[in-house]
């Protein structure tokens, strides 16, 4: 497999993780405390930045309530913009 064939690969499954987290609008830090990954793991899957193993896509998918097979699936991969969505609001002092 060529490196550009892997980098589509880790592209779409950075854009299904990041879809699915946000269909079940939870936050990297929530994701990461339901897998017991490090935060840095979930942003550099997420961004493309890491070929993860099946292991982690296995506990991904377990704690999107998904399946590997979703996160496998090709999709176009945008970069996500950095900060939190506008729409979110921020918790009350």
């Amino acid at each position: 497999m060529q490196q550009s064939q892997i980098r589509l690969v880790l592209e779409s499954i950075a854009a299904n993780i990041r879809l699915r987290r946000d269909a079940l609008q939870i936050t990297q830090e929530e994701l990461a405390y339901r897998t017991r990954l490090h935060i840095n793991q979930i942003q550099n899957v997420e961004l493309a930045k890491s070929n993860p193993t099946i292991t982690t896509l296995l506990i991904l998918a377990e704690a999107l309530e998904t399946n590997l097979g979703a996160l496998l699936r090709k999709r176009k991969f945008t970069k996500p913009q950095r900060g939190r969505p506008i729409n979110q609001k921020k918790a009350s002092p």
